[in-house]
């Protein structure tokens, strides 16, 4: 099973994103700002991480750019 960290997921094109990744049974980390208005749905394939990027990349060893990871699932 894949893993894919998505930012901005809350908004419109991070949550199409998410929804398609899910239908191929994608394990998805979705980091957005605030998650107050929730548009995702609720699976055990998403993980919700309130943060900013910045602060997020701060801890972690990786760098994802979404252009990437929409081009791994074309």
């Amino acid at each position: 099973m894949k893993n894919v960290i998505v930012t901005g997921a809350n908004g419109f094109i991070g949550n199409s994103l998410i929804k398609k990744l899910i239908e191929n049974n994608v394990k998805v980390v979705a980091v957005d700002i605030s998650f107050a208005a929730p548009r995702l749905p609720e699976t055990d394939l998403i993980t919700k991480i309130e943060a900013t990027v910045y602060a997020l990349m701060r801890h972690l060893p990786i760098r994802y750019l979404l252009v990437n990871m929409m081009l791994s699932i074309i």
